[in-house]
């Protein structure tokens, strides 16, 4: 593996690529054999200025994934990603204003940093705006709100989104209740999303 050239791709703004090196890191990081060469690249990437490189190093810092956890790390580097107007660093910093890691919890600042990356297209942002709207997190809850977010990262295959959207209409939360839909949503985030997985098969075991 030219580990180099899988770094280059991704901080050129594969945002395929960096969903799935995410979900590997997420759920498999012991099968990445190159993954302490990806990471060093990633750093030197991060460290030169690259913003989607520095947004991904956030995420692996503040979760420690593949490298020891380092929140305030997590925070500078969010920091930095989100100041170039980078969407996925974006969502970093509002990860951090929604659950207070290292900052004090600020859902409006959240919710503006969402929204700036939502307004640029960013799946996760979206996914994120959906659950506080569905939980009225820093906003009035509105299932019309959450369902409309939820659909705009679902439409982009997000995992968390065709997940939640599943779970809407599993219960009939903002749209209609429909089981069959559910299971395709649950389908269709199954492979990126374990949580997915467990709900198609409670569904499956209850139309058995």
């Amino acid at each position: 593996m030219d580990v180099n050239a899988l770094v280059n791709t991704l901080c050129n703004g594969s945002t395929e690529l960096y969903g799935a090196l995410m979900d590997l890191f997420t759920y498999e990081p012991d099968s990445f054999e190159h993954r302490e060469q990806f990471i060093e690249a990633l750093s030197t990437k991060a460290y030169s200025g690259n913003a989607i490189a520095q947004s991904f190093l956030s995420a692996l810092y503040l979760n420690g994934m593949g490298v020891e956890e380092d929140v305030p790390k997590a925070l500078s580097l969010a920091r930095r990603s989100a100041s170039l107007g980078e969407p996925s660093g974006e969502v970093m910093l509002g990860l951090m204003y929604l659950y207070g890691y290292e900052i004090t919890e600020d859902y409006s600042r959240a919710l503006y940093w969402f929204q700036l990356a939502s307004s640029k297209g960013n799946a996760d942002a979206n996914n994120y705006l959906g659950t506080m709207y569905e939980n009225g997190v820093g906003v009035k809850a509105d299932a019309k709100e959450a369902v409309k977010y939820y659909k705009a990262a679902a439409d982009t295959k997000n995992p968390c989104g065709l997940y939640n959207l599943g779970c809407c209409y599993d219960v009939g939360y903002g749209v209609p209740q429909d089981t069959n839909e559910a299971m395709r949503l649950y389908g269709l985030a199954a492979p990126r999303f374990p949580r997915a997985q467990e709900a198609l098969d409670v569904l499956k075991s209850r139309a058995a």
